[in-house]
């Protein structure tokens, strides 16, 4: 169920599910940073960004919680996150805006040598903070 107090349209992205008995865990980390674009080149349009985060998770891990933060951009747009290696997905994780800094918390399924990547549709700075891994 959503509920609004206002008018408004709502967009919900499916990002997996829990089985309880399937043994999945979750093995909290901090919160680590693990990329900070800011005071760099930041994001280029179109250009995806590798995060290693091989060394920050226990081997066998399949996925991280991030919590990912746009800040900096100089137009509105979409960054999604994704399992290096895979496909880009044809959703978003954090929606950019100039002037504001908009974050979101994300579980983003880790590429075979423990990176994600970061896709970015507009020019932005994004700030990267590793919460924690799952693993089955």
């Amino acid at each position: 169920c959503l509920f609004s107090s206002v008018a408004t349209d709502l967009v919900v992205d499916l990002q997996g599910s829990w089985d309880a008995a399937g043994g999945l865990v979750f093995r909290p980390v901090g919160p680590s940073r693990v990329l900070d674009t800011r005071g760099g080149s930041g994001v280029v349009p179109g250009r995806t960004v590798v995060v290693d985060v091989s060394g920050s998770v226990p081997v066998g891990a399949g996925a991280v919680t991030v919590n990912v933060t746009a800040v900096n951009s100089s137009a509105g747009g979409f960054v999604t996150a994704f399992g290096c290696g895979g496909p880009l997905p044809l959703t978003s994780n954090v929606n950019p805006q100039p002037g504001a800094a908009v974050a979101n918390l994300s579980v983003v399924p880790l590429g075979s040598d423990g990176t994600i990547c970061l896709f970015s549709s507009v020019a932005t700075d994004l700030v990267v903070d590793l919460q924690g891994s799952w693993r089955t």
